[in-house]
Formats: C-alpha cells, sequence, structure tokens
C-alpha cells in the first residue's frame, strides 16, 4: 500500500512515526510499519541518499521547534 503513497504522504507518515517513537515505545507492528515507511521515503523520496533523508529530517524537526 505503501507505493500508493505520494513522498509528500511518506513524509508526513514519517515524521508521524518520529514523533510517535520520540513520546512512547512502539510495538512491534507499528515499528514494522514505520520502517517500512522510511524505506520507501529513502527510495523514493531521497534516491536511496541517507544523507539527504536526514537533511531533510533535520530541517523539517528545526522548522517544527
Amino acid at each position: 500500500h505503501l507505493r500508493a503513497l505520494s513522498v509528500s504522504q511518506l513524509k508526513t507518515a514519517y515524521l508521524e512515526c518520529d514523533q510517535r517513537a520520540s513520546t512512547t515505545l512502539l510495538d512491534s507492528g507499528t515499528a514494522a510499519s514505520c520502517s517500512m515507511v522510511a524505506e520507501e521515503l529513502l527510495e523514493r523520496g531521497f534516491g536511496g541518499n541517507f544523507k539527504h533523508l536526514l537533511k531533510w529530517w533535520r530541517s523539517t524537526r528545526n522548522d517544527s521547534k
């Protein structure tokens, strides 16, 4: 189902996972789903370049503070 999501939707889902993971312990199902979102976003949104994903994530987190 992740292939049906736009990159923008994947980014939103990724940030939601990040927020949840920073405030609570994720159950195994949620952790697995978040991991799949991260992999899909890495490939489709950043061409597999983890450094670019990390740079986006850091700038987005800093913008929200």
